[in-house]
């Protein structure tokens, strides 16, 4: 397939590191890239999933938050 690439600059200069240090040519270095890029982005990616730490019981100054206008009020009181 032919096309014709409108490289970003941090892109292009990416590429010459490549090929400089690779020893490649443009066609083998974009290829190269693209396979590995395209590869990369059609897996999974794999996530932490986000865990909360329970708070004790006793350290609760309010029992119930069902209602948040009392529990601002009761936030909002002087202890």
């Amino acid at each position: 397939m032919r096309t014709t690439l409108t490289l970003d600059p941090d892109v292009a200069a990416l590429l010459d590191q490549v090929r400089e240090k690779e020893g490649l040519g443009l066609k083998e270095a974009v290829n190269e890239g693209l396979r590995y890029g395209l590869l990369a982005m059609t897996r999974p990616r794999e996530s932490t999933p986000f865990r909360t730490k329970p708070w004790p019981d006793a350290a609760l100054r309010i029992d119930n938050v069902d209602n948040v206008w009392k529990v601002l009020e009761e936030l909002e009181q002087p202890e």
